[in-house]
């Protein structure tokens, strides 16, 4: 039997392998091919003169020929057989090469990856021992940047304690100056209030000269506007005869002798009449009327009948009176006070 040849390439291998394959056979899906003998009968049952000759070589004939017949189809089914279990052995054998082709292609690559994890290893082994020196040198650095740090820390929280130590020292002392501050401030503020105090009093020899000058300049006046005037007391009224009476008693002694010390009497005592017969001094005319209407309604609607009252007169001299503008600390300036100081001259009877 001749065979041919095939080349078929293996799965993921460059190598070929060879398939060998038999002649094909055009009669493999026919019916199986008659024996030459079993031809030859045929060829001698179709001749005439054979058939003609007797029946019993006739018969002979046909059963060796299907004696024949039958034979041959026993070899052709063990041929075929042969020819099955040829084909199985064959297509067996491309299964074992094709088998063993995968496992060698399999192997190759087995080696191939074995390879490359080898490579793969090497290169992660360095990989790591290259990171694992980066993460060393990467902890001494950090490891020596901490103590750095703790080390400045630690220095400046020695400096801050000790700073705060002595701030501790300085509010101590802050705190005893400003005691001391507040003492000598209450100190300056008691001084100021007593000079103020002692500015504010007079004593009685101011009072003593201011009455004085004020005397010798009335007196001046007198006898500069009055020292050619003649009294006419005969000339005189009664009512003026009266006033000059209450206003100098002694008048008709002091007419003749002491003209003017008459005349300076009268006018003194006009003028303590104009000054006590005012509220306070230096008050306006319309103040002063205000004044009086304010104390006769004050006295229209007083409780007590009059008989119920103690009357008593009093005499008093009233020092000039001054207006404040503000409390006692100098603020507040919508305030205003008068601030009068009066003393009783005359004791009840």
């Amino acid at each position: 039997m001749n065979t041919s040849e095939k080349r078929r390439p293996g799965p993921g291998n460059s190598s070929a392998h060879t398939l060998r394959t038999g002649v094909p056979n055009p009669n493999r899906n026919s019916m199986p091919a008659m024996p030459p003998r079993a031809a030859m009968a045929a060829n001698t049952v179709s001749s005439p003169e054979e058939t003609i000759e007797g029946g019993a070589p006739l018969t002979e004939r046909k059963e060796k020929d299907a004696t024949a017949t039958r034979s041959g189809s026993v070899k052709d089914k063990d041929r075929e057989k042969e020819r099955k279990e040829r084909r199985e052995k064959r297509e067996k054998k491309e299964r074992d090469r094709e088998l063993e082709a995968a496992l060698k292609e399999k192997d190759e690559k087995i080696a191939y990856l074995e390879k490359e994890m080898g490579i793969m290893e090497r290169e992660f082994h360095r990989e790591l021992d290259k990171l694992s020196q980066n993460e060393s040198e990467t902890a001494t650095f950090w490891q020596a940047k901490h103590s750095a740090l703790n080390q400045q820390f630690l220095r400046t929280d020695t400096e801050l304690r000790l700073l705060r130590a002595e701030v501790e020292v300085r509010e101590g002392e802050r705190e005893e100056l400003r005691e001391g501050w507040e003492v000598l401030r209450r100190e300056l503020k008691e001084r100021d209030n007593e000079i103020r105090g002692l500015r504010g009093q007079t004593c009685d020899e101011v009072f003593g000269d201011g009455m004085a000058r004020l005397g010798n300049g009335l007196q001046n006046w007198v006898i500069v506007n009055f020292r050619k005037a003649k009294i006419k007391l005969d000339e005189l009224d009664e009512a003026t005869l009266a006033e000059i009476n209450e206003l100098v008693p002694m008048y008709e002694d002091l007419a003749s002798t002491a003209k003017v010390h008459l005349l300076q009497s009268i006018v003194s005592r006009i003028l303590v009449e104009m000054v006590f017969d005012a509220y306070f001094v230096g008050l306006s005319s319309e103040q002063t009327q205000q004044f009086r209407q304010m104390e006769k309604m004050l006295y229209s609607y007083g409780g007590e009948d009059e008989e119920a009252l103690t009357e008593r007169e009093i005499c008093c001299v009233a020092f000039p009176g001054v207006i404040k503008h503000g409390d006692e600390n100098g603020g507040h300036l919508q305030f205003r006070n008068v601030i009068v100081k009066a003393r009783v001259l005359c004791s009840p009877e």
